[in-house]
Parts: C-alpha cells; sequence; structure tokens
C-alpha cells in the first residue's frame, strides 16, 4: 500500500498521521476506538512535539514487521486578547517642574527586581507627578523612559506586584495606587542596605 498522510482535529489539537497506508489507517482506527489515550503508548522525540510510532508501540493487531508512521500532535498557539502597553508620549518624566527626574529617583531607591522597579514607578507618578489615574500605558512609558529590560509579560509583573506575595501596589478597574507596604519599601527600604 502506497504512503498515506491523515490529518484530524479533536477540539484544539491536531493529529496528523503519515507513514505506510495500512499502519495509518490501524493508528486511525485505534485513535478513533481509544482517544487520544492511545498516543500514550508511543514515545516522544526530543521536544519537537513529533511523535514517532514504530509497530512495537502499537496494539497487537496493529504490529506488522518493519512498518513505520509518524504521528504528530499539536496544539494550536493561543492568541493574546490583551492589547500590547503603549508609549504615552506627552508623561513627563523630566523632573521638569517637580523635585526630581524619574531617572534620578531610580538611581536613588536602587530598586533590585522589576517588582520593586514598577513598585517604585507608580510610587513616583502617584507621590511626585500627581497622577490619579495609573494605568499600565505609564508603567511601559517609565520603563521606556529609563531604558532598562521590559518584563517579558508588563500585565502579570503588574498583577504580581500587587499579589498578596508583595502587595507594594493595589489595582481598581485597572488603575493602580501603591499601598503602604509600597510606601514603606519606597520610603524606608529602598536603597536595600548592603
Amino acid at each position: 500500500m502506497a504512503d498515506l498522510q491523515l490529518k484530524i482535529t479533536m477540539g484544539d489539537i491536531d493529529v496528523n498521521i503519515q507513514g505506510e497506508g495500512e499502519l495509518v489507517y490501524k493508528i486511525f482506527k485505534e485513535l478513533r476506538e481509544e482517544g487520544l489515550g492511545a498516543l500514550h503508548k508511543v514515545h516522544l522525540s526530543s521536544g519537537t512535539g513529533t511523535l514517532k510510532a514504530s509497530a512495537e508501540h502499537l496494539s497487537d493487531e496493529t504490529k506488522a514487521e518493519g512498518e513505520k508512521a509518524s504521528v504528530q500532535t499539536s496544539k494550536p498557539k493561543k492568541k493574546s486578547n490583551q492589547r500590547q502597553p503603549q508609549l504615552i508620549k506627552d508623561l513627563d518624566l523630566s523632573g521638569k517642574g517637580v523635585s526630581k527626574s524619574l531617572k534620578d529617583f531610580v538611581s536613588e531607591k536602587k530598586p533590585a527586581t522589576n517588582i520593586e522597579r514598577t513598585a517604585v514607578f507608580i510610587y513616583y507618578m502617584q507621590n511626585i507627578l500627581n497622577l490619579s489615574e495609573i494605568t499600565v500605558d505609564h508603567v511601559f512609558s517609565c520603563y521606556k523612559n529609563i531604558g532598562v529590560r521590559l518584563p517579558q509579560n508588563l500585565p502579570q509583573n503588574l498583577n504580581d506586584t500587587a499579589s498578596s506575595r508583595y502587595g507594594f501596589i493595589e489595582v481598581d478597574n485597572g488603575k493602580y495606587t501603591v499601598s503602604i507596604l509600597g510606601i514603606n519599601l519606597i520610603e524606608h527600604d529602598l536603597p536595600r542596605k548592603e
């Protein structure tokens, strides 16, 4: 029998089977009868997402001398439904009209982590710039202003900074404010004593 390629979509999982026609049909039949549980019999090859199935890994009725097939399973990548943060061009972080620039304030406080850095940014915007509505775009603009590497997932960084583990900021309807813990961190604990 000739080579055969079969693609099956089960929910959000795609299964591609390619190989000798009769073996592909038998693998398909097992998948149909046992579901994806039939794939636990095959070995995953080095993180590529490709499952290599040979006759010895399949049921007795599927075994055939020297026949091989490849089975690939993949989940489609989830598209992020979060919009990318935007630079706020009219946010003045240069220090004109206030006591110091954001860069000077960050240099003075010396935050060691992105969690601390995010808390410092929100403190600066809330207490020095007197902004009342601080969003993820404001924090993004602060990161861009001081020229450090952005957290890989800025919304998650904000969630972590507000979490019970740290609690340096509070969030309400996408607006951020510094918490009592954050005020104590900025005013009393930073810069950290060596």
